[in-house]
């Protein structure tokens, strides 16, 4: 599914408490700017680069980027976490020795 950020106010007043799926490479769906723009009214669950990092990333990369994910997003307990981008921060941080911050 591709979302156009213009309509999240719409979604917003309409009953929306939770966006989901968050592509980061699309425009204006960077986490930093989604959680500016709407983490006071929003939870938020994905984030993690699911087309380039997850399938291309070394163990290391995919945990930075998990845990700067977690540090963004999980703000005022905004971050819903799950399925693949979940798994893949456990993996790799299984892989470094060590845990992610905020996960299970």
């Amino acid at each position: 599914m591709w979302l156009d950020r213009a309509v999240i106010p719409d979604l917003i007043e309409a009953g929306l408490d939770l966006l989901d799926p968050i592509q980061p490479q699309a425009a204006g769906m960077g986490p930093e700017a989604l959680f500016e723009a709407f983490g006071d009214r929003l939870s938020f669950h994905g984030g993690i680069d699911e087309q380039e990092l997850l399938p291309h990333g070394t163990p290391e990369q995919v945990y930075r980027e998990t845990t700067r994910i977690i540090d963004v997003l999980g703000r005022n307990g905004g971050l819903r976490s799950g399925g693949r981008a979940q798994r893949a921060g456990r993996y790799a941080a299984g892989k470094r020795g060590s845990h992610v911050p905020g996960g299970a």
